[in-house]
């Protein structure tokens, strides 16, 4: 099979399946270039925009906490915290000026409600973490907000504050 001189490689990407690489080796692996050329770009755009990012963590299980902040800072984030309570990550929301929050929603003796009422108001992305999944999970106000699902997945949590604002 001939590829055409006037057909874009965008156009070419799905034959790359049909194409004899033996026979036509060079648009394929050009293609294969350029994809990953991308991809990386993309990965260091990400990464430019979220490096020193501040993100409010409030976990009330010390491993969990360790984990995630452990993360955090390795893929170049700013920890504000970890809080255990909501009255010292709240206190911390102006000492820190985070620009992201990660919310336990259960802790000890009480929710993250208040907390992400006040970051909502602000206009501050957040995401809830849980391991509990139910019907009424949040109240009304705070329907629609992110839900990041226990034991978290690495990939899902970066996406969540890749797409986070950062002004």
């Amino acid at each position: 099979m001939r590829v055409p001189a006037d057909v874009k490689s965008a156009e070419v990407l799905p034959l790359c399946s049909v194409l004899d690489i033996q026979k036509h080796p060079a648009p394929l692996i050009s293609l294969i270039a350029k994809k990953k050329r991308i991809q990386a770009a993309a990965k260091i755009a990400r990464w430019q925009m979220t490096s020193g990012m501040k993100i409010l963590v409030l976990e009330d299980e010390p491993l969990i906490a360790m984990d995630l902040e452990d993360l955090l800072t390795s893929k170049g984030f700013m920890v504000v915290g970890p809080f255990f309570t909501a009255a010292a990550a709240s206190d911390g929301l102006d000492q820190g000026k985070p620009q992201a929050a990660l919310l336990d929603i259960h802790l000890m003796n009480e929710t993250s409600f208040d907390l992400a009422r006040e970051l909502k108001r602000r206009g501050m992305p957040f995401a809830f973490m849980t391991g509990l999944v139910a019907p009424n999970l949040l109240p009304t106000d705070l329907l629609g907000s992110p839900i990041i699902l226990k034991p978290y997945n690495e990939k899902e949590l970066l996406a969540f504050l890749a797409a986070a604002p950062t002004g």
